[in-house]
């Protein structure tokens, strides 16, 4: 197992903490949090996108059990892919919560335990994870595979975008959260 799915587990379980902490009244709808549920949508759709690029490379991995060669190189892209997957499982459930947050002390928690994924999916899991799967999609062993290089693509993609709108709820999480 890899340190990076060993790090999103561990802040899964510290997360599950945050969340069993909060008031009862913690899920009710508020119209002027900080994330909306417009938030939490993309964040849905682009966790489902780039799982689902994921589950392909995977597919297409067995269907390539006559061509070893091709196999390796797509395994090899879904192993440095399922980290970033798992950090943003738990960034959506965070986003999740924090769009329906009654109360504001329990929404300012939930935006505190974000900065964690934040700074965790944009300083590390996503950079290495388009480091790795660059290198793959690029090695001698996989560069002449065109279907290593447009799934490689697929998950850039969705990384790409992931990073746009995480920067873009980074930057309101951190306005609302008070200087300590």
């Amino acid at each position: 197992m890899r340190v990076g799915q060993n790090f999103a587990k561990a802040l899964t379980c510290w997360g599950i903490v945050v969340v069993l902490c909060l008031s009862p009244a913690a899920i009710a709808y508020a119209k002027s949090n900080t994330l909306s549920d417009s938030d939490a949508d993309t964040m849905e759709r682009l966790w489902e996108a780039l799982y689902s690029a994921t589950n392909e490379v995977i597919e297409a991995a067995k269907t390539a059990s006559s061509n070893p060669g091709l196999q390796r190189c797509l395994l090899q892209l879904h192993e440095e892919s399922t980290s970033v997957v798992q950090a943003a499982a738990a960034l959506r459930t965070f986003t999740q919560l924090a769009s329906v947050m009654l109360n504001t002390m329990d929404e300012l928690m939930v935006l505190e335990a974000m900065q964690t994924w934040f700074n965790a999916l944009s300083q590390r899991e996503v950079p290495i994870t388009r480091r790795r799967l660059n290198e793959a999609m690029t090695s001698r062993q996989c560069a002449g595979f065109a279907l290593v290089a447009s799934k490689g693509q697929a998950i850039l993609n969705v990384l790409s975008q992931l990073s746009e709108h995480m920067a873009s709820m980074q930057s309101r999480a951190a306005r609302a959260i008070p200087a300590r």
